[in-house]
């Protein structure tokens, strides 16, 4: 069992992982189906390729997100993985998005370093209830106004436990 407890909801991640999932695979099998049924067998290998790598990329996404351990914080993307001790973790707060190097109508979730460093992570809140509870991009997980709040109020938590105890890495539980 891993010792890094995902922040950010699981379910969003699970929910839209086994929906692309589906989509991708439908599609794929169709297209192959079509091109190998039509003698196009190069293109019917490529197709499969294709998606294989496809499949691969959106189970990376799914992983992605803000994760707690004993040791401080792990911030998930696509390729990269940056970790964070609880000694290096000064603030949480909000602000923003920035996408582009310009800011966007939705507020992020940021982590602050001790080293003033302002970190962006992907969980933005979205204000649209319109288009559903949760709505993931390639670039952000969306999650409604209190599941936001929730998520950075955990945060805070964590960090004001870490700094509570002076030498240990570890918030109390």
């Amino acid at each position: 069992m891993s010792e890094w407890q995902r922040i950010s909801p699981p379910e969003a991640h699970r929910h839209l992982a086994k929906r692309n999932a589906v989509v991708l695979g439908a599609i794929g099998l169709a297209l192959i189906w079509v091109s190998y049924s039509l003698g196009h067998v190069p293109q019917a290998i490529f197709l499969l390729v294709f998606i294989a790598v496809a499949g691969v990329v959106m189970a990376l996404n799914a992983l992605s997100g803000i994760q707690a351990g004993p040791a401080g914080l792990r911030l998930r993307r696509l390729l990269t993985v940056r970790e964070l001790p609880w000694s290096e973790v000064a603030d949480v707060t909000t602000a923003p998005a920035q996408h582009l190097g310009a800011d966007t109508s939705y507020t992020a979730l940021w982590i602050v370093t001790a080293a003033d460093e302002r970190i962006q992570t992907q969980v933005v809140r979205y204000d649209h209830p319109s288009q559903g509870e949760r709505v993931s991009t390639r670039r952000w997980l969306k999650l409604g106004p209190a599941e936001f709040a929730g998520v950075v109020e955990e945060l805070r938590d964590a960090v004001r436990q870490a700094q509570e105890q002076p030498g240990s890495a570890e918030p109390a539980q």
